[in-house]
């Protein structure tokens, strides 16, 4: 049976007898094998590429520490054709830095965007609308300006603002609701009246938080808004579970007066 020697071009028999193959200069440590033709088709791409790279690990640490190893794997492998990782790490080298994509400058941060919306209500049931822009508002003047709008419409607002732990919170936001809503003539000291704030404000503030197992503080704006027959309740502010890990959050209840 023919049997082809993978180091050098020489054809080998293979008569049932030791056969010493003859192999190159650069592999000579290695001689001494014998092959058959079947285990020589098996090992010998596997002893090439062990040989390949002990030679390629000796001439790396010849050439120094300043010499690029990638450029000689590369050379090793003759391939120039570019990975997948490659591609990756190129595109991401091509990116500009998460900080300049995200993070705002310094000017930035200092400046302030003014909006300015302007909404048209035309039925009294979208009175829930109207207290989430009240509730919104983050000054004394836009409260002030949004207030009087909704009075000079016929319907009556009222805001305050309440902070703390929640778990102190449902006593302060029962005081808050109440004594802002009657201080403000929202509602009158009716059962009726005072049925619909409170189930608004419990509406509210279910869909602002759950109370959960966690410590959180919380600082909320409470816009309440009232017309003929609906009372609506908005809760705007933040929540943090961590002095750092604060974020928005909103809730709204609407009921029938």
């Amino acid at each position: 049976m023919l049997a082809v020697n993978p180091f050098t071009k020489n054809k080998q028999y293979c008569t049932g007898k030791q056969v010493s193959i003859q192999v190159s200069e650069s592999i000579k440590d290695y001689k001494g094998f014998i092959l058959c033709p079947f285990v020589s088709t098996i090992l010998a791409p596997i002893v090439y590429t062990i040989i390949r790279i002990k030679h390629l690990a000796k001439g790396i640490c010849r050439k120094g520490k300043g010499d690029n190893i990638e450029m000689r794997l590369k050379d090793f492998l003759g391939s120039e054709k570019k990975s997948g990782a490659e591609i990756s790490r190129d595109r991401l080298e091509e990116a500009p830095p998460v900080a300049e994509r995200f993070n705002p400058d310094e000017k930035d941060m200092k400046s302030k965007m003014n909006l300015q919306v302007s909404i048209t209500l035309s039925d009294d049931s979208q009175i829930g609308r109207s207290a989430l822009l009240l509730a919104s508002t983050t000054g004394p003047g836009e409260e002030k300006h949004l207030k009087d709008q909704i009075v000079d419409f016929g319907w009556k607002a009222v805001a305050t603002e309440v902070g703390g732990l929640a778990g102190e919170l449902p006593q302060k936001i029962t005081r808050a609701v109440v004594g802002a809503a009657l201080n403000g003539e929202i509602v009158r000291k009716t059962s009726s009246e005072m049925h619909g704030l409170m189930h608004a404000a419990f509406e509210a503030m279910n869909g602002f938080m759950s109370i959960g197992m966690l410590e959180a503080s919380i600082g909320v704006k409470i816009g309440i808004v009232r017309n003929r027959t609906w009372i609506a309740v908005a809760v705007v502010g933040d929540t943090a579970y961590h002095a750092v890990a604060h974020h928005e959050r909103c809730g709204l209840g609407v009921m029938h007066i």
